[in-house]
């Protein structure tokens, strides 16, 4: 039973209706009356649209609520929960009454007919029960959709955060969902890749194409084949027996010659120098003697003159997913540079000791296997610092790739830690339901209007 109508809104006359207080509830028996135009037709309507379960068309914007015995409430958006109520009116009538006179049949006769009122009742009870359930499954679907939106959202805002891409929102990320639904481990970076990739991606334009690493290394096969030719060399002399036995005299003698060339005193004691003494002495330096000497000098220089440090980039202006390799090969290079300054030292000192044993045959053969090493590593080098240089030249590209990469990246992490497709599933088959209640309906108000059908022809006599 009705007990009062709490509110109408908008609907005729009443804008802004509440029942007061002093308002009794409805009894069993209501009379209501009032001038013309007081809203009393208008509140037969409010009956009416209780009574076919469907707003008013005249009043699409108007709101009521209806309070029933047991405490529950009726309104625009329940209907279908309205009680049976019929109303007879000026509404009924105009539908009812033709201007011929003809009127429809205001009572249901016969047995038949009686049956199929209660089953058309029947029928309606049903579809209550699955417009309950249609929008039972509508809420469920909705509070699912909203969970997962707002999931999306806050993963999306983490990934523009990270990412320092203010244009990354949902939609963009449902798109890269959908590229790594069908394999997304697949898409997983380790720790050390994202950081990597975040820190290029960050980079800005603070990198700078480098230059490659340009020394020319020598052959150092060749510069041994040359060292042996010189140590296996002798020169013939007049030899002095003193000298001959004292190497450290006779460099010095041989160097206090070129400076007393010409000179007739000796510009150590500044005694007269003896021309036969001279002579005795410049003949223990022969020509080929002078000119084997000056050679292994000259050999001696040319080492002391090779570079084996090249000059290379800092590690820290590279990309810095190039970093590791490029700083794992410069150690290798210096460890090479290392064992070629040994090997020189070894090569200098064979041609130092050479001199004093300027009639002596000599031989060397060190260990010569990393003699192709150095080249190869600046090679590798240079390969890298060509990698940062094109990345650099075309950065704008390269994390464009990096970022979808991390986008996806992120995309799969969430699919699989927030069990995505799980609730999607979910809402698909929430759908499903939804769509059966709905093509159930449709079904029941066929067999309705049927019903109907047969009781109207049965009045008529047709």
């Amino acid at each position: 039973m009705i007990e009062q109508i709490s509110k109408i809104n908008n609907f005729g006359i009443f804008k802004d209706f509440l029942w007061g207080a002093d308002i009794p509830n409805f009894g069993m028996y209501n009379l209501i009356y009032g001038w013309n135009y007081s809203g009393k037709t208008t509140l037969s309507r409010i009956f009416q649209a209780m009574e076919f379960k469907k707003k008013d068309d005249d009043f699409s914007e108007g709101f009521f609520e209806v309070v029933l015995a047991d405490s529950s409430i009726v309104n625009n958006d329940n209907l279908y929960e309205s009680p049976n109520v019929r109303v007879f009116n000026r509404r009924y009538i105009e539908n009812n009454f033709k201007s011929e006179c003809s009127a429809k049949p205001l009572f249901i006769i016969g047995e038949e007919s009686v049956e199929l009122y209660e089953r058309m009742e029947q029928l309606n009870k049903r579809i209550n029960q699955v417009e309950t359930i249609k929008e039972k499954n509508k809420e469920n679907r909705n509070v699912k959709n909203r969970e997962i939106e707002t999931s999306l959202t806050d993963k999306a805002r983490n990934i523009r955060h990270v990412l320092g891409d203010p244009r990354f929102e949902r939609p963009q990320l449902e798109n890269r969902i959908q590229e790594i639904r069908d394999n997304p481990d697949s898409f997983i970076m380790s720790d050390e890749a994202v950081s990597a990739n975040l820190d290029t991606l960050k980079s800005g334009e603070q990198y700078n194409v480098q230059p490659l690493i340009a020394i020319s290394l020598p052959d150092l096969n060749k510069l041994l084949k040359e060292i042996n030719e010189l140590l296996k060399q002798t020169a013939s002399q007049r030899a002095i027996k003193r000298l001959k036995e004292y190497p450290q005299i006779e460099v010095w003698v041989r160097q206090g010659l070129r400076l007393h060339k010409d000179v007739s005193i000796c510009e150590f004691c500044g005694a007269a120098l003896d021309d036969k003494r001279l002579e005795k002495l410049s003949g223990h330096f022969s020509n080929e003697y002078e000119q084997l000497m000056n050679d292994l000098e000259s050999k001696v220089q040319h080492i002391k003159d090779i570079e084996l440090e090249p000059t290379t980039p800092y590690k820290m202006d590279l990309l810095p997913n190039l970093r590791e390799h490029y700083d794992q090969l410069k150690g290798q290079l210096s460890d090479w540079v290392a064992w070629a300054n040994g090997l020189f030292e070894q090569f200098v000192k064979e041609l130092e000791r050479k001199k004093t044993a300027i009639e002596r045959s000599i031989q060397i053969n060190p260990d010569m296997s990393r003699n192709d090493q150095g080249k190869h590593f600046i090679q590798e080098l240079n390969k890298i610092i060509k990698d940062h240089n094109e990345t650099v030249k075309n950065i704008e590209r390269q994390k464009s790739e990096i970022k979808k990469g991390l986008e996806c990246h992120y995309a799969a992490q969430y699919y699989l830690d927030s069990n995505y497709q799980q609730r999607k599933n979910e809402i698909e088959l929430i759908n499903v339901r939804t769509e059966r209640a709905e093509n159930m309906i449709i079904q029941i108000k066929s067999k309705i209007n049927e019903k109907k059908e047969i009781i109207k022809m049965s009045a008529t006599g047709t």
